[in-house]
């Protein structure tokens, strides 16, 4: 039982470390990428709809930050004669 924990572990490191990489190379390569596209890419409709995806992708991330931050800013006060359960993240 224990060596097969042993094994599971390593197994579980190993696929961190493998996921770990991938997302450092898709770090590294996507930024790459979209600069390439930028500068070669003729400004054209499919440019315009890369353009969008970007912003619209920042705009996404910018209100789903601003949703954490100013739900945080409205928590209730718990006390401990208080039943209430509170979820961080609904989603």
């Amino acid at each position: 039982a224990t060596a097969e924990r042993g094994r599971t572990r390593a197994a579980g490191r190993a696929r961190a470390e493998h996921a770990a990489g991938a997302l450092t190379l898709a770090l590294e390569q996507v930024p790459a990428f979209l600069a390439t596209v930028d500068h070669t890419m003729l400004h054209d409709a499919a440019w315009q709809f890369l353009r969008l995806g970007r912003h619209l992708e920042r705009a996404i991330m910018t209100a789903t930050a601003l949703r954490h931050v100013l739900a945080g800013e409205r928590r209730p006060t718990l006390r401990a004669d208080e039943a209430v359960l509170y979820r961080d993240n609904p989603e």
